[in-house]
């Protein structure tokens, strides 16, 4: 809790952009912050807010359960990247973005590990 009120500090989150493999200008999408504020928040080493810090690690979640099911990282960064029947042939990253497409997301990558393919 306290490192959600105090915000998590920029390293971390360019660490975890750089495991999913993600431009600044996707990562500064799903955080809801302008890309040059992220592009500022890096250079300063700064820290996100309390709410951008639940999304990166909503993101965090997204990204572990992605390493369970595919044990690599090159390929859940494609899995990310192409159209998947479970989510209506959408790229599962254009529902990073929300708390609710994170959720659908880890629902899919749950379903996988599960070997139920939807």
């Amino acid at each position: 809790m306290e490192v959600v009120r105090s915000g998590l500090p920029m390293d971390s989150v360019a660490f975890l952009q750089k495991n999913l493999g993600f431009t600044n200008k996707t990562m500064s999408h799903i955080l809801a912050i302008s890309e040059s504020t992220y592009q500022r928040r890096i250079r300063n080493h700064a820290r996100l807010s309390q709410d951008e810090t639940e999304k990166a690690i909503s993101l965090s979640e997204v990204f572990a359960k992605g390493m369970e099911v595919f044990e690599n990282r090159e390929d859940f960064e494609d899995w990310l990247n192409a159209e998947v029947s479970a989510l209506q042939n959408r790229k599962p990253v254009a529902f990073l973005d929300t708390m609710v497409g994170r959720k659908q997301v880890l629902n899919v990558l749950n379903a996988l590990l599960h070997g139920i393919y939807l």
